[in-house]
């Protein structure tokens, strides 16, 4: 049996460019970036690697 956990960081510890390295090491991560993305309706690599430090600190994304 695969056991699987999620750690989030707390709200404001995020940065520009946070897991791009992971990105572009691992499919796993890509494919997760991708899932995300899909589900929620929103481009996860441009919302962490694209935008402002500020976007990334709000609550709600658009």
């Amino acid at each position: 049996m695969t056991k699987v956990a999620l750690v989030s960081p707390e709200q404001g510890e995020q940065h520009v460019g946070m897991g791009n390295s992971l990105l572009e090491e691992f499919a796993v991560v890509r494919d997760v970036f991708d899932r995300t993305s899909f589900v929620l309706g929103i481009d996860m690599r441009r919302l962490c690697w694209e935008r402002t430090p500020e976007a990334l600190d709000l609550t709600i994304k658009a």
